[in-house]
């Protein structure tokens, strides 16, 4: 069995948006999501992967496609959840610019995509104060050979 390329796709696709939302303004970008997260913060979440043979015989060449959650959270007091869409929106347009611009992640890993998802979102958080919370899922798509 080869092995998997799901966790190096993951880091490579964190450690470039660390990079690319390292600012100004700074978009803190993390892992997975904090257990206190920052008001405008981007983070890594759930990951799956494909193996296919890439050869009439099975083993020989492997190519696995991964696919990689990638979430836009942005909280504000008060109930301007247009605002808070428009965060997501213009941090989303720099994410994919930056994959645009960059087809290699790490070595001969490609990235496609990505394929824009919704949270469901927005929400009125709970507290003695307004607040609305934005958030956009941007599905990364990346693939290497074994």
């Amino acid at each position: 069995m080869p092995g998997i390329l799901l966790y190096r796709s993951k880091r490579a696709v964190i450690d470039a948006l660390t990079a690319v939302l390292a600012g100004p303004p700074l978009i803190e970008v993390f892992y997975s999501l904090p257990a206190q997260p920052p008001y405008v913060c981007v983070y890594g979440g759930a990951a799956q992967m494909v193996q296919a043979d890439d050869a009439a015989e099975a083993g020989v060449a492997t190519v696995e496609t991964d696919l990689i959650d990638v979430w836009i959270r942005v909280y504000a007091p008060g109930d301007d959840v247009r605002g808070t869409d428009a965060a997501v929106e213009a941090i989303a347009a720099t994410i994919i610019a930056m994959f645009n611009a960059t087809p290699y992640l790490a070595g001969a890993m490609t990235w496609s995509g990505p394929v824009v998802g919704d949270a469901g979102e927005p929400t009125v958080a709970a507290g003695p104060e307004p607040a609305v919370v934005s958030k956009l899922l941007l599905q990364i798509r990346t693939q290497g050979g074994l």
